[in-house]
């Protein structure tokens, strides 16, 4: 047990090292989302038919915070109402984030009327009680180390991770639910941890930990359970998204079902909820979404639209649930206008914003080429009324589509027509021919080669280190004949020396045999080997590459 309990001690020490390198407390709330800004999202985003009520239904914990604060600093038209939610948040009875609090309330300064001043009374009585609380965790705890009761520590260090995780303190909270993981006992245990730190992971955006938690959890459990099973599916699929890795994420996200994904009661969603993490409706968007732009059209229509499971989930966002038919039923222009109403919203999202561009892009261009496919000519400015979009800009996209060799065509610009670029079909044959001809060739010469050897004896050697007998170098291959020998009952006479305690060496394709053959002999060999390729004329041209 002392092992046990200086394994946990190690890996709190590794968890240390790794929050020195990314150290956050509750200011990353805010600065990290002004940072994240960067990437695509704007600072002021116009939302007007966003209904933040709703949004913030969906969540809890932290993220739920995290969400709001992100809202209130991107869109003006709902700050105030976000920083309202928050404080409503902040002061529910089980919370105990009193520094976020304090924070929050400074940037309101009065806005919200007197029902939201500060309450210093509330927030002291709040810090003492949790001061009390976690001095009465760590000496539970204590008490369970030292009567080395593996259960009871387990559970101390998991009360000890969510109490520092409802005070904000994702750092600590990641330390003890780390420090759970040698004291699991079963499967549960060991998915349940995992569960926790991809918890406190995504609020530190450390999607590589997200990662190999998920992976310790596919293999600490045999799967069977749909909610285990879709939490570690859309957890991953977030991880993939976060690398940019399109395609990958949504093949993860469409894995997921609405069984595994309650958030619980609005009132206590608790701590097993996945709506500390991701609600159905961000996995139904974002499968959605990446499948669009990553998908072919036949792993669409497998993986999306025949998909019952991933259904269920779809059906919670029916806009996006719309465009998607759009895209599978060529109605390109309504599903590029079902995306442009919907992109504000999107770039209120925490996770998704720095991905809409580049997202929103590769859809356009997948519209264009499909839109494309069944013609051999199309007239560009039916294709522009279609898309809607000015003229001069869609030859634009489609020149860079041509450049890219992702479309085969030309464009008219004289007409304004874009044409299919043809392919001589007899000129395609006999590429195809011949190349399979010189293949061909390749391979028959490759193979009379190789018989022109065997039937030789000539091999290629390889070298180990110490034979059977324990003297010197010895041969070893497949066949190991003596290079330069007329019949293989030489070469097995040589492997027979090396094994036997003597010694065979080769160096440039020379054999010299210590112990079993005089110079005389070699003579001997080396004529018989010559006589044998006068008398093969074929092998000779084969040698000099004139077969």
């Amino acid at each position: 047990m002392q092992a046990v309990l200086s394994t946990a001690e190690e890996a709190g020490m590794d968890v240390d090292a790794h929050m020195d390198g990314q150290a956050k407390d509750d200011t990353s709330i805010f600065t990290g989302a002004n940072a994240e800004s960067g990437s695509g999202a704007n600072d002021d985003i116009d939302a007007p038919n966003f209904d933040i009520d709703t949004y913030a239904a969906r969540y809890a914990g932290y993220t739920k915070l995290r969400r709001l604060l992100f809202i209130a600093q991107h869109c003006k038209s709902r700050e105030l109402d976000a920083y309202r939610l928050a404080l409503d948040t902040l002061k529910q009875p089980r919370s105990l984030n009193i520094q976020l609090y304090r924070k929050v309330m400074g940037l309101v300064g009065g806005r919200l009327g007197p029902a939201y001043s500060l309450d210093a009374t509330w927030a002291e009585d709040i810090d003492k009680r949790a001061a009390m609380q976690k001095e009465r965790l760590e000496s539970d705890l204590q008490t369970s180390r030292t009567g080395m009761a593996k259960e009871s520590i387990r559970l101390g260090y998991q009360d000890l991770g969510e109490f520092h995780y409802a005070r904000g303190d994702l750092d600590n909270a990641l330390k003890n639910f780390v420090r759970t993981r040698d004291y699991c006992s079963i499967a549960r245990h060991n998915v349940e941890m995992c569960l926790n730190v991809i918890k406190v992971s995504v609020g530190l955006d450390s999607f590589a930990h997200v990662s190999t938690y998920v992976s310790k959890a596919e293999h600490a459990t045999d799967m069977n359970d749909p909610k285990v099973r879709h939490k570690l599916k859309a957890a991953a699929g977030l991880a993939q998204l976060s690398q940019h890795n399109y395609a990958s994420a949504a093949r993860k996200f469409l894995d997921c079902g609405p069984s595994g994904l309650s958030r619980g009661t609005p009132q206590d969603p608790g701590p097993a909820s996945f709506a500390h993490v991701l609600a159905p409706e961000d996995v139904a968007t974002y499968g959605g979404l990446c499948a669009l732009a990553s998908l072919d059209r036949p792993e669409l229509k497998r993986s999306l639209l025949e998909n019952m499971t991933f259904k269920g989930l779809l059906d919670l966002v029916p806009v996006v649930r719309e465009l998607i038919y759009d895209f599978c039923r060529s109605r390109y222009g309504a599903c590029l206008g079902a995306l442009a109403a919907l992109k504000p919203e999107l770039l209120l999202d925490v996770h998704l914003h720095r991905h809409v561009e580049s997202l929103y892009q590769r859809i356009r261009e997948r519209c264009l080429l499909q839109y494309f496919i069944p013609y051999l000519s199309v007239d560009l400015g039916s294709m522009a009324n279609t898309f809607d979009t000015p003229l001069p800009r869609l030859e634009e996209e489609i020149a860079a589509l041509i450049v890219a060799n992702r479309m085969p065509a030309r464009i008219d610009s004289q007409r304004k027509t874009l044409h299919r670029r043809q392919v001589d079909p007899r000129e395609a044959g006999y590429k195809k021919v011949f190349s399979m001809g010189q293949e061909f060739l390749r391979e028959v010469r490759a193979m009379l080669f190789r018989m022109s050897l065997l039937e030789h004896s000539v091999f290629v050697e390889t070298e180990t280190r110490g034979g059977a007998g324990g003297g010197g170098d010895a041969r070893s291959g497949g066949r190991a004949g003596t290079l330069g020998s007329p019949h293989p009952s030489q070469g097995r006479a040589a492997r027979g020396q090396g094994a036997g305690g003597g010694t065979s060496q080769a160096r440039g394709g020379d054999a010299v045999l210590e112990g079993e053959s005089s110079p005389e002999e070699d003579t001997d060999m080396g004529e018989d080997f010559g006589s044998a390729n006068q008398q093969d004329p074929d092998l000779e041209a084969t040698l000099t590459g004139e077969g």
